[in-house]
């Protein structure tokens, strides 16, 4: 009966489950900030890097999937509470304000993740790429655009650390451009 309920037999290879958070120590903080209340608007990964399977850039241009590292949730929601720490972290505004909730902002803040990958293109080597494109609209009218990308080299196979470090670094450099 126990070897028909796979308890004696050999553990099958599993996926890997990875996540993205946002690191206190890769943040500055911003002097001078002067906004009042900013509120994060909305949080993008684009295609292909929005699905939960790692993506991978090959040496020969290609782009792969790995099946065997995945993210824990969609990217889009992972990268939602690290964009918000990393706001909330740099001092960008006093008071920041998440998508979800009814309280009003004059300020918005949109965030486009336009890469979000590991990258092979090196032979021998491999790093987590991130890539994002911050929007600032006051009165729902453009008022910065910047862009920052970060890659941090992968030593040991601990994908939530590297791209979280990626991530906060990206998000750092975007800011303080704005």
């Amino acid at each position: 009966f126990l070897s028909l309920c796979g308890c004696l037999s050999p553990v099958p290879d599993r996926s890997r489950n990875w996540t993205i958070g946002h690191i206190k120590g890769e943040s500055s903080r911003l002097v001078g900030g002067k906004r009042e209340v900013v509120k994060i608007s909305r949080v993008d990964v684009r295609a292909p890097y929005d699905g939960t399977r790692l993506a991978v850039l090959r040496a020969d241009g290609s782009l792969a999937f790995d099946p065997a590292n995945v993210f824990a949730a969609s990217p889009s929601r992972l990268l939602s509470g690290a964009a918000y720490d990393a706001v909330e972290a740099s001092g960008f505004a006093a008071t920041v304000l998440d998508s979800k909730t009814a309280a009003p902002s004059n300020l918005l803040l949109e965030l486009v993740v336009t890469r979000l990958a590991l990258d092979c293109r090196t032979p021998g080597s491999r790093s987590a790429s991130v890539e994002v494109t911050l929007r600032l609209l006051e009165s729902r009218k453009t008022v910065s655009v910047a862009r920052a990308e970060a890659s941090v080299p992968i030593d040991e196979p601990d994908y939530t650390k590297s791209f979280s470090v990626a991530f906060s670094r990206a998000m750092t450099e975007a800011l303080e451009r704005l």
